[in-house]
């Protein structure tokens, strides 16, 4: 049901998506603004092949490309993963022998941003060599610059993964059970095509899609700035919002609660089970569709309704242009 201000909440709502559209175009043209100046020639060598493992290979290797770095690493008693890429796609594999694994591959990389690998106590840092000698540098991209970093990670890791790139999307494959889960992509896309499972795990893209077969997770918060959030299967507690894009879950196993918002854009989300609920929607624009309410329960672009009689998992939804469909998964 629309709401008297509709005409007005969809102007906001569209104003509202091109601001956040300009503000993606600004971060992936500022991320260049501070890249390197001169490509380096990294050392020649043949291109390692594509791993064995990934269901779903998020590329496929490509010939012309050179290998800047590759090497393997012992994994004994590691509990914290940090990987940071700058301008590149990232891709974690899971690896098969129990080592850590990095590749760079490439072509007119900038110096800058050749990758360093460094292991301090239980942990590992993995980050582009801009990031060791203080963070930013100004000078411009290669406009033929390719850059692709490959993480194979043993899937017994278990500790806490923290993942980054400032331009470019990454990719999460395989299985994966850790303590804490931290993935940030400033512009691209966040893709994960395993089973991601953590006590807290924080997802965020600013400027692109937020794709997820799966997530377990005792707490959890995704977002993104402008894009959509596509979630397979999703468990636990938390926040799911986008400031201009669509959310949408296929099946939902609710602990206690969840909050939906999105500013331009339609909410929907599939409930595993049979469990009490209990629902808050606001919409300014758009319909409100469960399958345990009828339009009678919404007045003014609002509804507050229960089904069963308690305790309620509590699921709150927003959006100022759009529509809200709660269904069965």
């Amino acid at each position: 049901m629309a709401g008297t201000n509709a005409p007005r909440a969809f102007t906001v709502a569209v104003l509202v998506l091109i601001a956040v559209i300009l503000l993606g175009f600004i971060v992936i043209a500022y991320s260049s603004f501070l890249s390197g100046r001169a490509p380096a020639s990294g050392p020649s060598g043949t291109v390692p092949p594509a791993p064995a493992s990934p269901a779903s290979p998020a590329r496929t290797y490509d010939d012309s490309l050179t290998v800047y770095f590759d090497q393997t690493f012992d994994f004994d008693d590691i509990r914290d993963i940090y990987l940071s890429a700058g301008v590149t796609e990232m891709t974690v594999y899971p690896s098969e022998d129990g080592k850590l694994r990095v590749v760079q591959t490439g072509r007119n990389i900038s110096e800058r941003y050749l990758i360093t690998v460094t292991k301090s106590g239980s942990g590992f840092d993995i980050v582009p060599a801009l990031e060791n000698q203080g963070g930013m540098q100004f000078g411009s991209t290669p406009w033929d610059m390719k850059n692709y970093v490959d993480v194979y990670l043993p899937a017994t890791f278990t500790g806490k993964l923290k993942a980054r790139t400032s331009a470019g999307s990454m990719c999460i494959e395989g299985a994966y059970t850790v303590d804490d889960l931290e993935l940030r992509v400033s512009a691209g896309d966040l893709v994960c095509n395993g089973i991601l499972t953590a006590k807290e795990a924080d997802l965020h893209t600013s400027a692109g899609s937020l794709e997820v077969k799966t997530l377990n997770a005792e707490t959890f918060e995704a977002d993104t700035s402008a894009g959509s959030i596509e979630i397979g299967s999703l468990s636990g507690s938390g926040k799911l919002s986008s400031s201009a894009g669509d959310i949408d879950v296929d099946s939902l196993t609710i602990d206690d609660s969840l909050t939906l918002k999105t500013s331009a854009g339609s909410i929907s989300v599939g409930i595993a089970g049979d469990p009490d609920i209990e629902l808050n929607g606001k919409l300014s624009a758009g319909s409100i569709r469960t399958y345990f309410s009828s339009g009678s329960d919404i007045v003014k672009g609002r509804i507050s309704v229960t089904t069963g009689d308690g305790p309620y998992k509590k699921i709150e939804a927003n959006t100022s242009a759009g529509d809200i469909h709660i269904r069965k998964a």
